[in-house]
């Protein structure tokens, strides 16, 4: 059921008094918002790295980096606080770990698997 009155507009974030906003994940601004996307740069990076020696031609080692990379990211995800973890906070943390940690492990495996040519 709705809360407010026919014919009134329902209340927006922002139309909230000042102490029941909700500041944005990751705003602190004692540090700055942009050091909290560090985390998924440098799992980015590594991501892309891996792309890059893939493409160069060792697919197997370029997916070995790959996998490392959502490893990281899932580690990253358990280790650090909501807060810190950037842009790697999507849902819970159980299931950002869950879901990196197997990304991670199924390239690593298919990496593995696959014969050489």
């Amino acid at each position: 059921m709705s809360t407010t009155e026919p014919g009134q507009e329902p209340m927006l974030p922002t139309d909230l008094p000042p102490a029941e906003r909700v500041a944005p994940l990751g705003a602190d601004p004692a540090v700055g918002p942009r050091r909290f996307q560090a985390p998924a740069l440098a799992v980015l990076a590594l991501f892309v790295a891996g792309m890059v020696v893939a493409a160069s031609g060792h697919w197997r080692r370029g997916a070995f980096v790959m996998g490392a990379a959502a490893l990281a990211a899932g580690i990253v995800r358990w280790a650090l606080p909501t807060r810190w973890a950037g842009m790697l906070a999507v849902r819970k943390r159980w299931f950002d770990v869950l879901c990196m940690l197997g990304a991670g492990a199924i390239i690593w495996l298919v990496a593995l698997v696959v014969p050489p040519q």
